[in-house]
């Protein structure tokens, strides 16, 4: 005998209205300006693709994250070659003249050549100073799949994952 649950709110509509692509504009809730005491925001994008040599772009994003008070980001698919020193130290800058007491971390998969600026994939995450007195530790996936900031929490440790790996060509042969 199993008795009858009480029906959940669901807090995702069934269906998404359709947002261009091509818009730059806020897609989501609106949020109040500042989160009450004890809360976090975290902004989580597939960006599919960041462009380091477009900086005007990049400050517009982290100005956005910094105008809607997020505390942790994280952006999957950058599609930034890491092993590229020009292409992250610019990812670098932009967001230390947004975040000056923020951290980041960038990967993705290794063996790329250096010359290259595109790679497809990775995970770029960071997070605010507000979040810099609880900071732990970063791991990182040695091929390029994860990346895992650890936070002291009040009670226990929290790991936040943002994980991201590309698939081959289809979604039929995706692993």
């Amino acid at each position: 005998f199993q008795p009858i649950q009480p029906r959940r709110k669901q807090l995702i509509p069934p269906k998404l209205p359709f947002f261009p692509s091509d818009t730059s504009s806020w897609v989501g809730d609106c949020m109040s300006g500042n989160p009450g005491r004890g809360m976090l925001r975290f902004w989580v994008q597939n960006c599919n693709g960041l462009k380091p040599h477009d900086t005007s772009n990049l400050h517009q994003t982290f100005t956005e994250i910094h105008d809607h008070n997020m505390h942790y980001f994280s952006f999957t698919e950058h599609n930034v070659n890491t092993s590229n020193a020009t292409s992250v130290s610019k990812l670098h800058r932009v967001f230390k003249s947004r975040f000056p007491a923020g951290r980041m971390a960038v990967t993705n998969c290794p063996g790329f050549p250096s010359t290259a600026t595109f790679q497809p994939g990775g995970v770029f995450s960071g997070f605010t100073s507000t979040l810099n007195s609880r900071f732990i530790s970063v791991a990182i996936d040695p091929i390029g799949r994860w990346i895992c900031h650890t936070f002291r929490g009040k009670v226990r440790d929290i790991c936040i994952y943002s994980i991201y790996r590309v698939h081959n060509k289809t979604d039929d042969t995706s692993g």
